[in-house]
């Protein structure tokens, strides 16, 4: 019984940490691409850097709502 409560609490906080990376590093990591992309470091063309973008707006509004549903809806 103790093994399969030990395996629970396992799965418990990988999820916790595959939401934290979700919503905390990712939208991180997608300002830091862009702020590189804008300042020039990085080579960036004009498609890839809207579309990246997009998505690093859709990131940060789920990250601040919390709901990527919502964040969805209001960039559709």
């Amino acid at each position: 019984m103790s093994d399969r409560n030990g395996r629970a609490i396992v799965v418990m906080a990988m999820a916790v940490v595959s939401l934290a990376v979700l919503n905390v590093v990712i939208p991180q990591l997608f300002l830091v691409i862009i702020g590189l992309g804008s300042l020039g470091f990085l080579p960036i063309t004009t498609n890839f850097f809207l579309l990246l973008g997009i998505l690093a707006t859709g990131a940060g509004l789920s990250f601040i709502f919390g709901d990527r549903a919502l964040a969805g809806l209001l960039l559709a």
